[in-house]
């Protein structure tokens, strides 16, 4: 059976081979530290909810009892 390592970044890849100083370290997480991951991600799930109540919108208003 095979064994896999658990899902990371490249960035925490490289932080767990403990070749890097601590400064260097904490330079690659800086960036992830500002990151908004749910901001996205929110943003797609409204558009996706706006274009399905379209959709049905439209399929509605073109089916034959909507006259």
């Amino acid at each position: 059976m095979r064994s896999y390592d658990d899902p990371r970044t490249p960035a925490q890849r490289i932080k767990d081979t403990g070749i890097m100083l601590e400064p260097q370290r904490h330079h690659l997480d800086e960036p992830y530290a500002s990151l908004d991951l749910a901001g996205p991600t929110n943003r797609i799930n409204e558009i996706q909810q706006r274009l399905i109540r379209l959709a049905a919108a439209k399929t509605y208003s073109q089916s034959p009892h909507a006259a």
